[in-house]
């Protein structure tokens, strides 16, 4: 864990209040292991199945009653709407089967009609068609009483009507049979009056398939009305439930990491230990969390803000190389001349004493080395080393409770035998489906990680870091000093005033080299 420069925890949300995730998500021997290498400030806490969510359950835990009563109210209002208009709308096809019915009997008469007609022209004798009777079976899912509508011609004004019948049995009749031939006159007038019944019977078929379309896309628009507001219900549901928990969570993670505290400072001096006393800002582990419920445009914007840092320090590790180059080439390609005016002896005397400041540069940049370095092992001395007996101790006085609770019943939280073999055989170690991890090693070790964490903290996480910057404000000291003392020999002899002038310049150039060395030392620490 400690090589990774993030670690992501992802945990679903199936609640309308996810109370204590963080907090029992993260164990000890994590927040334990968080604290050794420093990573606080590398968990990103994401919440997944942020979609999944139960709006009467989050709209009670949440106190969101009368906002979401305002939109029931509207959608209880678009599905009423939406009833009336579907029973419009079955009614519409009702009264289109039954005119398309008609439709079709008409088809059937007047094909009857055209066909008396040319026998008439062919000066045959004919007479009206013969009254037809069929069988009408009543509708599987009609009720005894329910009243069937047929559509036929009426016989006085060509226009179709709908008769209700409840019979099992209706007969049809074209005209009334009767003795006397038809004439083709009577004929003629038949046939009009079925074809004018006919384009009546399409105009109303049509009218109804228009009526219809438009109920159906009425239909449709209090449908995607419904969906918007069921969407506008999830959206305020699922915002609502990730803020809470956002907070939630982040109160949680600062709640275990206080609680650890607590507990490592209990354990180092029980009489100094104060409960009401912060150790760190909890307030601030509490808003650095960066805490994400499935936004994902959010947090690959974060995760591209996460490398900012070292691609700024790598442009200007790059930048202030190229200063360097070009300043070096500019002060060779930059001669006075002034050198020609010094004699022999000139040269060497100032080649001498150049090459003697220089020394003195090295000396003094190797004593403030070796000042960080002692810094530095005082440090880890009195913080790791001085308290290695007494964590070794705390180890050994808990070994033996440690080790009889390995075979400890089972209801006392032992192990089975099986899975006891198992691990001895194995050195301590070993995983199965049933048992899970277990390593009794690191059980044994455990005091004293507890009582060396703090210890661990404060000298990698805090006290080596601040040594190691010093190394920027003190070798920046002595490389101005030495600047300082070639300005003043420089000015002194009169000549090369133009160059030192130029090298001055170099100076916040190898200030930012000490900055950028100091930082590569304390990301190497902190990744060992």
């Amino acid at each position: 864990m400690k090589q990774c420069t993030g670690l992501w925890i992802v945990a679903p949300i199936n609640r309308a209040v996810d109370d204590k995730s963080a907090k029992h998500l993260l164990g000890n021997t994590f927040k334990r292991q968080l604290k050794y290498d420093g990573t606080y400030s590398a968990v990103i806490f994401i919440c997944s199945k942020t979609d999944d969510i139960s709006k009467t359950e989050a709209a009670d835990a949440l106190r969101l009653g009368s906002r979401m009563s305002k939109l029931d109210d509207k959608l209880s209002d678009i599905m009423r709407k939406k009833r009336v208009t579907k029973k419009q709308a079955d009614q519409a096809k009702d009264d289109k089967a039954d005119h398309d019915k008609a439709a079709e009997d008409l088809d059937d008469q007047l094909e009857k009609w055209e066909e008396l007609l040319k026998q008439v022209e062919a000066g045959k004798t004919v007479y009206a068609p013969k009254a037809t009777s069929k069988k009408r079976k009543r509708s599987a899912k009609a009720s005894p009483g329910s009243r069937k509508k047929h559509a036929r011609l009426g016989d006085d004004d060509n226009q179709i009507t709908v008769d209700s019948d409840t019979d099992d049995e209706e007969t049809e009749f074209g005209n009334s049979q009767s003795n006397n031939p038809l004439t083709e006159e009577a004929i003629n007038e038949k046939i009009d009056k079925l074809k004018s019944s006919k384009k009546h019977a399409r105009k109303e078929i049509g009218s109804l398939r228009e009526k219809i379309k438009e109920l159906r896309e009425i239909i449709s628009t209090l449908d995607d009305e419904a969906a918007v507001i069921e969407a506008q219900q999830d959206i305020m549901c699922i915002e609502g439930r990730n803020e809470y928990s956002r907070e939630a969570i982040r109160a949680d993670f600062a709640a275990g990491i206080r609680e650890l505290d607590q507990e490592d400072a209990a354990d180092e001096d029980p009489d100094a230990f104060d409960p009401d006393e912060d150790l760190r800002d909890y307030d601030e582990v509490t808003r650095s969390l960066p805490v994400y419920c499935t936004e994902i445009p959010q947090l690959q914007a974060h995760c591209k803000q996460l490398t900012e840092n070292g691609r700024a320090a790598a442009c200007k590790r790059f930048l202030n190389s190229v200063n360097q180059l070009l300043t070096s080439l500019g002060l060779w390609s930059s001669d006075d001349g002034s050198g020609l005016k010094m004699t022999s002896q000139q040269r060497t005397d100032e080649r001498v004493f150049l090459t003697n400041k220089l020394k003195k540069l090295g000396k003094q940049l190797e004593m403030r080395v070796r000042e960080i370095m002692d810094d530095a092992m005082e440090t880890i001395c009195e913080q790791i080393f001085d308290n290695f007996t007494g964590a070794i101790d705390a180890a050994g006085d808990k070994a033996g409770s440690t080790s009889a609770g390995w075979g400890a019943h089972r209801n006392d939280g032992g192990h089975y035998w099986s899975t006891y073999k198992a691990v001895v055989r194995r050195y301590g170690v070993y995983t199965s489906g049933s048992a899970d991890a277990r390593d009794f090693n690191a059980d044994l070790v455990e005091p004293m990680y507890k009582t060396l964490a703090s210890h661990w903290e404060c000298a990698f996480q805090r006290q080596l870091p601040a040594i190691l910057k010093g190394i920027t404000k003190s070798a920046g000291t002595t490389l101005k000093d030495f600047h300082t003392a070639l300005e003043a020999r420089f000015s002194q002899k009169g000549h090369g005033l133009a160059r030192i002038g130029r090298l001055r310049n170099q100076l916040g150039a190898y200030e930012a080299i000490f900055t950028d060395l100091a930082q590569t030392m304390i990301q190497s620490i902190q990744e060992k």
